[in-house]
């Protein structure tokens, strides 16, 4: 008798809790905690902050588009993994292609079996 209280009771404080944000107003958010500072007065929480988004840069050539947005490379639309990262540049791989992103802001192209090819503007 006690487990089938229990469970009835279980079940009636999952469904209210969830009855309270389902009849919740669309468009409505939900009030932020108060935190109480040192000196015994309240304030809401800050905002949370949204992440940056990094700055695309696309360059062509020698029949390939590479695009580069922070730290992620894709060659013609496929993802480059990143082979090394020194002080003055950093290496991807996608298929046959080498990338070399300097610091400097030149982007260098290698294929596998020829070598160096040129830079990409």
């Amino acid at each position: 008798m006690k487990l089938k209280m229990l469970t009835a009771l279980a079940f009636a404080v999952v469904s209210l809790s969830g009855f309270a944000q389902r009849n919740q107003p669309k468009g409505m958010m939900a009030v932020p905690p108060m935190v109480q500072n040192t000196q015994g007065q309240y304030s809401v929480l800050p905002a949370l902050q949204k992440a940056q988004s990094a700055k695309k840069r696309t360059v062509k050539g020698y029949g390939i588009t590479v695009v580069i947005s922070g730290d992620w490379v894709t060659v013609d639309g496929k993802p480059a993994a990143l082979d090394e990262n020194n002080a003055s540049a950093k290496s991807y791989s996608q298929g046959l292609y080498n990338i070399v992103v300097y610091k400097s802001g030149k982007v260098a192209l290698l294929k596998q079996g020829e070598g160096f090819i040129g830079y990409l503007k």
